[in-house]
């Protein structure tokens, strides 16, 4: 198969292609210049025939020779007058087949594609033993730091709670010394022979013999409480026994309690030292307005049905502690230890010829059910254990005021609060019950 051999006018190559691709275009593997290759004259193909008889081979090295010239065209016909683009007849049309153009190489261009620089500095082998380990040295990190806060909460707690101890410790010691303290200052200040014992279902304590046994509205909580109070004629110290009832189902507390008193008295607290009698932990406070001296010193106790207010004023009265020690408690039962139930309290009277049981009338229901009951307990507020019933009226204020004649405007707006009433409403409630004896059923 007979060569041409040719030179890329663009990159100076020097190409060989087959004498077949005469008159047609090929591109140059080094640069991709497209060449186009003139067709041959037929004095070019005689020269191929005689190039096959021995006469030809003769003059091989002759043609070998030639091909050393840097004309790119010697071996060619120039017919064409030396230009190796002014073929005589037109060009051919490329081969429609990629094949044979994409074969037209030369031959020093098959060499083995050597890794750039680039390449292989782009994926060093560190690379991928840097990322395991920078993901397992942030695992590790994580780790470490949940231990770490983990551990610290632990610390915290355990200091939190050894502090709790301490001040618990520190704080029992103060009050055993305090209580110690007391007990010797009401030891040296007796209560007087002549105090007798007042109280309700297993709750006394020891008052002065001239006191007052009374129920009251409370403008604090908005009901009715016992109370006994009682004045020192020695010391001129006043002396309180109050028990609040806990009606089934609410929520009065101590603590509850001991907000409202602040709020209505304007008063501040000094929560002094726990304090137990008869087995019952309690509150000793102090209140304070403005730093007055005459303000009362109290101990509050919550049993299962009603708070215990145990108060003496002014603090700084001698016979205050004595006082207090001898208050007794039902253990937080609301079953009496062996006292009378409502001891102190003024019974209202029984009648002398007690109603038949069958001539009794028949329970009332509904709203007027609801009515009877406060009407009842309005004859409680209003004296009505004294033998004195309500009078007829409007207005409950001026009824109230007529019965007792020292009811104070608080205990009436607290009882018309407690029950959502209005003085006109409750006035109403009041005349009806009187003229229906809602008393006798």
């Amino acid at each position: 198969m007979s060569v041409l051999q040719i030179r890329c006018p663009g990159c100076q190559a020097v190409l060989r292609i087959p004498a077949t691709a005469a008159g047609s275009k090929v591109r140059c593997s080094q640069c991709k210049k497209v060449l186009a290759i003139p067709a041959r004259s037929p004095a070019a193909a005689d020269k191929k025939s005689h190039s096959q008889n021995p006469a030809a081979t003769a003059r091989a090295p002759t043609a070998a020779a030639a091909t050393k010239n840097d004309d790119p065209f010697a071996g060619l016909d120039d017919s064409g007058g030396g230009d190796p683009f002014g073929a005589s007849t037109p060009y051919s049309p490329p081969s429609s087949t990629p094949a044979t153009a994409a074969s037209f190489q030369p031959s020093f261009s098959k060499q083995p594609a050597e890794p750039t620089p680039a390449t292989s500095a782009g994926r060093p082998k560190w690379l991928v033993p840097a990322i395991v380990g920078g993901l397992l040295a942030g695992a590790a990190m994580i780790v470490v730091t949940g231990l770490g806060y983990v551990a610290f909460n632990r610390s915290v707690k355990v200091a939190g709670a050894q502090q709790r101890e301490a001040s618990a410790e520190a704080k029992a010691a103060a009050t055993a010394t305090a209580l110690r303290e007391l007990d010797a200052f009401a030891r040296d200040n007796p209560i007087p022979d002549t105090w007798q014992r007042q109280g309700t279902r297993g709750v006394s304590v020891l008052m002065p013999a001239e006191a007052s046994i009374r129920e009251v509205a409370s403008p604090i909580q908005g009901q009715l409480v016992f109370r006994v109070d009682g004045t020192d004629p020695e010391t001129g110290g006043k002396f309180w026994l109050t028990e609040m009832p806990i009606p089934s189902g609410t929520e009065v507390r101590r603590d509850m309690w001991l907000r409202n008193l602040y709020r209505y008295s304007g008063a501040t607290a000094e929560d002094q030292l726990d304090v137990t009698r008869s087995g019952v932990v309690g509150k000793r406070i102090l209140l304070a307005r403005d730093g007055e001296q005459t303000d009362p010193v109290m101990e509050v106790f919550e049993l299962s049905d009603r708070l215990v207010i145990v108060s003496v004023q002014p603090a700084t009265t001698a016979l205050a502690e004595a006082f207090f020690a001898t208050l007794t408690l039902p253990s937080g039962s609301d079953k009496s230890d062996g006292a009378p139930a409502d001891q102190g309290i003024a019974a209202a009277p029984a009648s002398a010829n007690p109603t038949d049981v069958s001539s009794t009338p028949p329970q009332l229901t509904g709203d007027e059910a609801r009515r009877q009951k406060l009407y009842l307990e309005y004859r409680r507020f209003a004296g009505a254990n004294n033998s004195r019933s309500p009078l007829p009226g409007i207005n409950a204020r001026d009824a109230v005021d007529s019965l007792l004649g020292k009811v104070s405007e608080n205990q009436t707006q607290a009882f018309l609060v407690l029950h959502g009433l209005t003085e006109k409403q409750l006035g109403e409630i009041i005349s009806e019950g009187n003229s229906k004896n809602w008393a006798d059923r």
